[in-house]
């Protein structure tokens, strides 16, 4: 049983989300929970203003997918480990789905240290060629279970 569980502030501080802005966390399946601390989407629609999306340094590594992106090489990204939160404000549309690796592991998914990418964005077809554009579909079309 893991002791850590990463948690970013949008879960935690969910009076601070209006109507066009939703941030979700699912559970991955038992043969991922070693190796995977959730899947997560962001949507916002701007209508009542702008939104603050705050990130904090978790440990962990997440692969991110644009679901709005204009361009198919920069639908998918690594965001790394993080040394500093941010906090960004939303105000055009944004919709989102993230797979949040825990750092020990997250060299087995993206096939490079974990260190290769301390506090950078590397985008996946960078990293993987067009093997990342193909994780990108094979991930949209299965359903997470909410946590």
């Amino acid at each position: 049983m893991r002791l850590y569980r990463p948690v970013q502030p949008p879960k935690l501080q969910q009076e601070l989300q209006h109507p066009g802005y939703s941030y979700r966390e699912y559970a991955p399946g038992p043969s991922l929970a070693p190796y995977v601390a959730c899947y997560w989407t962001v949507d916002f629609e701007p209508g009542r203003g702008s939104q603050v999306h705050r990130i904090i340094p978790d440990g962990c590594v997440d692969i991110i997918f644009d679901r709005r992106s204009a361009s198919s090489r920069k639908v998918a990204f690594i965001a790394g480990l993080m040394t500093r939160f941010e906090a960004l404000q939303l105000s055009e549309a944004q919709s989102l789905f993230g797979i949040r690796f825990y750092s020990e592991f997250a060299h087995v998914f993206l096939h490079n240290p974990v260190s290769a990418f301390l506090g950078e964005h590397a985008f996946l077809e960078d990293i993987w060629g067009t093997k990342g554009c193909f994780w990108r579909m094979r991930s949209l079309l299965r359903a997470p279970r909410r946590i």
